[in-house]
């Protein structure tokens, strides 16, 4: 896969985790107005929001890791910082994933949750979209046209 492909992919992905988490955001504003349903609704797509984010983990490993190895002098140590912050969060998922399983939490601490995991996540798509994801480092073409040499 070239390197455009893993940025087109990945950034493809993140765009879907957004509007998931904006349809967590609608809910969670119906939740705190009680409509009815709204609070199964949104325990349900907790659940569903933990599951692609599992899913997009392994993809970045699958695809982006790799990718970053390759590229340059810092590629191995890009690459390792990925790997690290996906166990990062892989164990806060774990935690996610088994407090859905509990007794249903009232509605504003749900609400307050979801939100909050909104912010980080939209924080983390926005630093790997501005410093992994960047056109000039996920490049097809080895050779730098903006280098400068001595």
């Amino acid at each position: 896969m070239r390197p455009s492909d893993v940025r087109a992919c990945i950034i493809e992905e993140h765009q879907e985790i957004r509007r998931m988490l904006g349809r967590l955001d609608r809910l969670a504003h119906a939740a705190v107005a009680a409509a009815p349903g709204a609070g199964v609704a949104l325990l349900q797509g907790r659940r569903a929001l933990a599951e692609r984010l599992r899913t997009h983990i392994d993809l970045e490993d699958e695809i982006l890791v790799p990718a970053l190895r390759t590229l340059d002098a810092w590629g191995a140590q890009r690459a390792e910082a990925v790997t690290r912050h996906h166990a990062e969060q892989r164990r806060w998922l774990t935690a996610l994933l088994d407090a859905v399983d509990e007794p249903p939490p009232e509605a504003t601490e749900l609400v307050r949750f979801v939100r909050w995991i909104g912010d980080v996540l939209r924080e983390d798509m926005d630093h790997e979209e501005r410093d992994l994801l960047h056109a000039d480092l996920l490049r097809d073409d080895p050779v730098g046209i903006d280098v400068q040499t001595g």
